[in-house]
């Protein structure tokens, strides 16, 4: 907790990645971001948080900081956008939606000769 308000809080809530929060606190006191940069900076982060979860990966708080991420361009992902599966990269599976694993493919295909036989 901190004792004087610098906007550190209200980033660290906003921010959907919380590991690390001394060394994220001690790159956003090494920053000293005045207000209007506090906006453009929480601002970035809900604009980014879309582009996250679409993604597997969602950068530690500090590195959003120290690499100046805000002035990133927001990838703009369609609405339907998955991540892929091991059967998109390797093309071994057919069914819509895909299987994400050898085992669900095959437990699948099980299913299905069984309802063949009945």
């Amino acid at each position: 907790m901190t004792l004087f308000d610098d906007g550190f809080d209200r980033f660290w809530a906003a921010y959907p990645r919380r590991v690390k929060r001394d060394y994220a606190e001690k790159c956003w006191r090494k920053l000293a971001p005045d207000e209007a940069l506090q906006a453009v900076i929480l601002a970035s982060v809900e604009a980014h948080r879309a582009e996250w979860t679409t993604r597997r990966f969602t950068p530690h708080a500090s590195t959003f900081l120290n690499q100046r991420q805000w002035t990133d361009e927001v990838v703009a992902e369609p609405a339907d956008a998955r991540l892929p599966t091991t059967a998109d990269a390797y093309g071994w599976c057919d069914h819509e939606p895909r299987c994400g694993t050898y085992a669900g493919h095959d437990l699948k295909l099980a299913r299905e000769a069984r309802a063949d036989k009945s």
